[in-house]
């Protein structure tokens, strides 16, 4: 292959040439019959289903989960129960009711965090400090 790799800037006298000859994993016919029975296809449609938008409502839920913000975060998961019902993610084809179980999976867990929103929020007491005189060292005389 006819490839240029940059050699790693702060390296040392171990970098590898940039130009060398490189390996592939199979042989170009292998990888030619891989392609014909749609492995390719099919990976590009798992990595396709909405996986950055769905990796962008868990991560804002989560974030504000841990901010305890739980009313965002049930908005989130609302959005997200949305968004899976309608097949933008979590879903083989955009179309109205894709994935039902997925989106009412997220509805359940937008109605826990609505709910832990409304919850009173106490404050936790700091335990006591118990303080111990230190014996004071007798002069040597």
């Amino acid at each position: 292959m006819n490839v240029h790799i940059s050699p790693y800037s702060h390296g040392n006298r171990e970098n590898h040439e940039p130009t060398r000859a490189r390996k592939l994993l199979l042989h170009r016919s292998e990888i030619d019959k891989l392609a014909g029975k749609g492995v390719f296809y099919q990976g590009l449609s798992v990595l396709g289903g909405g996986s950055i938008l769905s990796g962008v409502v868990l991560g804002s839920i989560a974030v504000f989960i841990i901010e305890r913000k739980f009313a965002k975060a049930s908005i989130f998961a609302l959005v997200g129960s949305l968004l899976t019902f309608l097949g933008f993610i979590h879903g083989e084809a955009i179309g109205f009711g894709e994935t039902p179980v997925v989106a009412v999976a997220y509805l359940a867990v937008a109605t826990v965090l609505f709910v832990c929103s409304r919850m009173p929020v106490t404050a936790l007491a700091a335990a006591p400090v118990e303080t111990h005189a230190v014996p004071a060292l007798a002069d040597a005389e």
